[in-house]
């Protein structure tokens, strides 16, 4: 008999990150996945001439025939209805839970650096904060770092998050709520000055 499709043991399902499209690419073929799991991290085992593929979780998203045709796009009927939800109820959503004094600024800041993909964007960081479960004022502080260092996309805000999670490790603070810390931080200003002494400097010096 095959294996089930909702195995449950380690090693049976390998992860996928799925990036702005929402497809999974298996052999050079792309499968699509609902647009909900766009930068996300998703599951899929292959059996039965078949695709099978899960959220995180490992709760089933869908299956999908396998393709015989290299380079294809497979994409099902379900996922192209467009979802419901503009990119103003993820953000007042994600009010609710994190607002905050830089909360709006760091919001116009991800409209504006991400004009196509801005809903899939905030239900990304949406999604990671929920994962995360981090203290109100500690989310504060990263969209205040993300703000000061133009950080809009979610894997930067993702790499503030963490940045300051793990400085706050290092200083002995093991509160789970991931609490209050200075991050020294060098924004990209200090390496564009640094980049242009060095122009100066070249110009300046015989060859």
């Amino acid at each position: 008999m095959l294996p089930s499709v909702y195995d449950k043991t380690g090693g049976s399902l390998t992860d996928y990150e799925i990036k702005s499209m929402p497809y999974l690419t298996y052999k050079a073929s792309k499968y699509s996945v609902p647009q909900r799991f766009a930068y996300s991290t998703v599951k899929y085992m292959v059996t039965g001439g078949k695709i099978h593929i899960f959220d995180e979780n490992r709760k089933f998203i869908c299956s999908h025939n396998l393709s015989e045709i290299k380079g294809s796009f497979n994409q099902l009927e379900e996922h192209k209805k467009t979802e419901g939800g503009s990119y103003i109820e993820v953000m007042e959503s994600l009010r609710k839970k994190w607002n905050c004094y830089d909360f709006q600024h760091f919001m116009n800041g991800v409209k504006k650096e991400n004009p196509r993909y801005v809903a899939d964007q905030l239900r990304a960081i949406d999604r990671y904060l929920d994962e995360q479960a981090p203290a109100r004022d500690f989310v504060a502080m990263v969209m205040k770092e993300c703000c000061a260092h133009y950080r809009y996309q979610f894997s930067q805000f993702r790499s503030v998050f963490e940045l300051m999670k793990s400085e706050s490790a290092a200083k002995g603070e093991e509160s789970t709520d991931y609490p209050h810390t200075g991050v020294e931080y060098k924004g990209m200003d200090v390496y564009t000055k640094a980049f242009q002494d060095r122009v100066v400097k070249a110009e300046v010096e015989p060859a």
